[in-house]
């Protein structure tokens, strides 16, 4: 990690040279003429076999190219209940769909079009506060990693069996959370980056105004992660894009 670098992408000006000196066709709209009913989207993944699911502020929908398709029933049957608003969608090794909704997580098994609810009082143990989700990372090896307003979860088959306090000061809520090939788990706050190594599940803070460390980022206030195939980090703040080269430090620490 001593050797973790950062690059700032100044990228503002090229991509508006670059938007502004290419001719686009003109967008389709979808909207309700192909079914979409809610037109406020939330959350979008593509599935195994290029469905598009569109999370909105009114449940789920399913694109096939044509037309949307409204999940909504009652749990335990076909479907997904709607009325309630999508936060967050990921799919597993097996093509199911895991997402984040305000009223909890859900499970949506593709094979059967079953879903599973798992509300946040059931989730939480007894001892812990009940809070909403605010992200969700699925490992390969299907264990769900979600985040709250003061803990990150590990979850097996819907069941919390482990549950970690965040090491933050009070007002700085974690955003987003990512996983990589490493086994760490790279969680954004309003005050830098936090990562969870999930072999000796210890955490290690990064970039904070408190460590000094502030000033290697654009702003310390981190909105979304993205990790590519070499497992460097796109991280996304209020004030810009910053680049993590982790996959560096690796081939150094080789």
């Amino acid at each position: 990690m001593n050797t973790i670098r950062t690059k700032l992408l100044l990228l503002s000006l090229l991509i508006t040279r670059i938007l502004f000196s290419q001719q686009y066709l003109k967008p389709e709209v979808l909207s309700a003429d192909k079914g979409l009913l809610n037109p406020a989207i939330t959350a979008l993944i593509t599935d195994y076999r290029g469905f598009l699911w569109a999370g909105t502020e009114n449940g789920l929908y399913r694109y096939d190219g044509y037309h949307f398709k409204w999940i909504g029933q009652t749990p335990g049957k076909a479907g997904i209940i709607g009325s309630k608003t999508i936060i967050e969608i990921e799919q597993d090794k097996d093509h199911n769909l895991w997402f984040i909704t305000d009223k909890g997580l859900e499970f949506y098994d593709h094979k059967t079009g079953i879903i599973t609810v798992y509300s946040h009082q059931l989730i939480h143990k007894e001892n812990i506060p009940a809070e909403a989700f605010l992200d969700l990372y699925v490992a390969p090896e299907q264990t769900i990693w979600t985040i709250t307003e003061s803990r990150l979860l590990k979850m097996i088959s819907g069941n919390v069996v482990s549950s970690f306090p965040l090491p933050q000061e009070e007002n700085n809520p974690p955003t987003c959370i990512a996983g990589d090939k490493n086994g760490n788990l790279w969680i954004g706050t309003h005050n830098g980056l936090l990562v969870f190594d999930m072999n000796s599940e210890k955490f290690t803070e990064l970039f904070s105004a408190e460590k000094d460390f502030s000033s290697l980022l654009t702003n310390s206030h981190v909105t979304c992660i993205y990790i590519d195939s070499r497992t460097d980090l796109w991280i996304g703040t209020r004030n810009g894009l910053c680049l993590l080269y982790t996959s560096d430090a690796a081939d150094e620490e080789d």
